[in-house]
């Protein structure tokens, strides 16, 4: 029969008198490793080996939403998705460069969906990290990509990615529409930045830098 921790430590108070009887009989190294086994029996520890581990749950992006049914269609394509999209969020250009080069492969709802995690990732990753990673893209995927972010705002549960992206991602919002990453902004208290003026058009214009912030 095996016994729970509970009836050994049960039995601890009447081993230990065992012990204190027995001492004089005894040579100090037993008595020292009777005492010590005992303390260890009444410890928490005791008892929680063989328990069996509650795993740890699944970390996901913070404050970004990701589709299950994409990164299966990621796994399927050989993408790796979290991977990628998890050194995206520190900054990675690279990372955030393929992210969104993996637009051109979703289409249907999955596409939408992705849009929603690329819409996500901009203030996470900086707006500027975002918008130099979209610099080097294909102008036809730049146009897919900023159809596919507006369709993107709708579905967001971060309301403050509702708002206009020339607001909150005025460097982005320059890119897509063709100019160079740089805005004309401000730089509001809280670090976020504000567009003072139009982005540069398609046709070749380019942004003046902001002579108070050098962008």
């Amino acid at each position: 029969m095996k016994l729970k921790a509970q009836d050994i430590r049960a039995e601890i108070p009447t081993f230990v008198q065992f012990l204190i009887k027995k001492k004089k009989s005894m040579n100090i190294k037993s008595f020292v490793l009777g005492m010590s086994a005992c303390l260890f029996l009444l410890s928490p520890a005791f008892g929680q080996k063989n328990k069996p581990s509650t795993p740890a749950p699944e970390t996901k992006p913070a404050n970004i939403e990701v589709s299950e049914s994409v990164v299966k269609m990621a796994d399927w394509a050989g993408f790796k998705y979290r991977d990628i999209l998890a050194a995206g969020q520190i900054g990675d250009q690279e990372a955030i460069k393929k992210f969104l080069e993996f637009s051109g492969t979703v289409d249907g709802t999955d596409a939408e969906k992705h849009a929603v995690t690329c819409l996500e990732l901009i203030p996470v990753a900086s707006d500027f990290a975002f918008a130099m990673s979209c610099h080097t893209l294909k102008p036809a995927l730049k146009t897919v990509l900023l159809e596919r972010l507006m369709l993107a705002q709708v579905r967001t549960k971060n309301l403050e990615l509702r708002e206009p992206m020339e607001q909150w991602a005025p460097i982005t919002w320059s890119v897509l529409h063709g100019g160079p990453p740089t805005c004309n902004c401000e730089h509001n208290a809280d670090g976020s930045v504000r567009l003072t003026a139009p982005p540069a058009s398609a046709a070749g214009s380019e942004l003046i830098p902001n002579e108070d912030t050098g962008h």
